[in-house]
């Protein structure tokens, strides 16, 4: 991030976002879960980009991956005080998150019509949600219990397996 200051968000803001943040990985882990199942060839195309809209929004929260986040761009430093304090305790990136190998295939394949060339991706979203859960993990354990939305406490209890395994006994623990 640049050393140009980020507006600082309110608590409502944060908890919205962090409610965002529970959508987003709810999505990917359902369709990571559902998209080897899934046979009929318009419907498991619309599982994989979508799956990759989540991943994409994730990787781009999580280890905020603009250069210059524009000022609206919801980032997981904007949680803290000072920014670095994310940046400096976050995993680093994994290779499966990485632009090359990850986004920008999400940008150019998914999000874009593009003339690039840019070789078509075998997609392989168990790699990208296991990339993604340890640096989700370590945000939900660092930010405040404050600034975890409503669908943390109301709709965390309802997940099931192993995706959420972690993050309940984490949130569990915000709570005791």
């Amino acid at each position: 991030m640049t050393g140009k200051q980020r507006k600082q968000r309110t608590l409502d803001e944060l908890r919205e976002k962090s409610d965002h943040l529970f959508y987003e990985w709810q999505m990917l882990a359902y369709l990571e879960h559902e998209l080897p199942r899934e046979n009929h060839p318009f419907r498991k195309s619309a599982f994989i980009e979508s799956a990759a809209i989540h991943a994409r929004n994730l990787v781009k929260f999580l280890y905020n991956t603009d250069k210059t986040p524009r000022e609206d761009d919801a980032i997981a430093g904007d949680f803290f005080p000072r920014p670095d304090s994310w940046t400096n305790a976050r995993p680093a990136m994994p290779k499966a998150l990485e632009y090359d190998t990850f986004s920008r295939h999400a940008n150019k394949q998914i999000a874009h019509m593009t003339y690039s060339g840019t070789p078509k991706k075998k997609w392989h979203f168990a790699t990208v949600a296991d990339a993604i859960q340890p640096a989700l993990e370590k945000f939900i354990g660092m930010i405040g219990n404050d600034q975890l939305g409503d669908r943390w406490r109301n709709r965390l209890p309802n997940q099931s397996g192993p995706r959420w395994d972690q993050l309940k006994r984490i949130v569990q623990h915000k709570e005791d």
